[in-house]
This record gives structure tokens, C-alpha cells and sequence, in this order.
């Protein structure tokens, strides 16, 4: 699986899996600073900087929903943006 840039750190070590037992979201964690968001896959966005839809996801910690690209590792405030 592809480690991608965590949003909270900015190193690379930012992993996903699902776990239906667990829950129907999936799980983001972070290898480097132990970072964790879940992401509900209805919710996609287009990237507002490198317009890729497909990699733009919408992630959910303790504190926040954020857009978050995998492709140009950017953030930005919500999925409506």
C-alpha cells in the first residue's frame, strides 16, 4: 500500500485500511506521528488546486473535516471549497 504526506506532520507515512468490524469508514493513520482520521467515501471533492477528483478526500479527526489531496498533498477547509 502507498504511504502518501501525512496532513498533520507532512512526512510520508500516511497509510489507510478498512476494517468493517470496526467501522464503514476508512482509516487513515499516520506511521510518523501516529496521526488518525477517518474518511467517508461519499464525500468526494475535486481538488481545487490540481483538480483531481479521484484523489481528493474528505477526512474527519477529533477536531475537524477537511478536504486532503493524495495527489498534491494539500488541504483545504472542507470538501465544498
Amino acid at each position: 500500500m502507498a504511504q502518501h504526506i501525512c496532513p498533520n506532520c507532512r512526512e510520508i507515512g500516511f497509510t489507510w485500511w478498512v476494517d468493517e468490524e470496526i467501522s464503514p469508514l476508512t482509516q487513515w493513520s499516520c506511521s510518523q506521528c501516529g496521526y488518525r482520521a477517518t474518511e467517508d467515501e461519499t464525500k468526494e471533492s475535486r481538488c481545487p488546486k490540481c483538480g483531481r477528483e479521484q484523489f481528493c478526500s474528505v477526512l474527519q479527526d477529533d477536531s475537524s473535516e477537511y478536504c486532503w489531496c493524495a495527489s498534491c498533498g494539500k488541504l483545504h477547509a472542507s470538501y465544498l471549497d
